[in-house]
């Protein structure tokens, strides 16, 4: 589950929370991928015609 913000602009989150994670520096790989995820999902959201601020179920 993930907790959408409260102005539904789910690609800016999604990139704020890139960002977050760009600063982590450990060796663990989960973060990276983590990011990744958020950096995907943001450019998918980024192609969609409501300017991806919906989510379909």
């Amino acid at each position: 589950m993930i907790a959408q913000p409260e102005d539904g602009n789910l690609r800016e989150a999604a990139s704020r929370q890139a960002n977050r994670l760009a600063e982590y520096g450990g060796g663990h790989p989960g973060p990276r991928q983590l990011r990744q995820l958020f950096l995907d999902l943001a450019a998918e959201l980024g192609r969609g015609t409501a300017g991806g601020r919906a989510m379909s179920s």
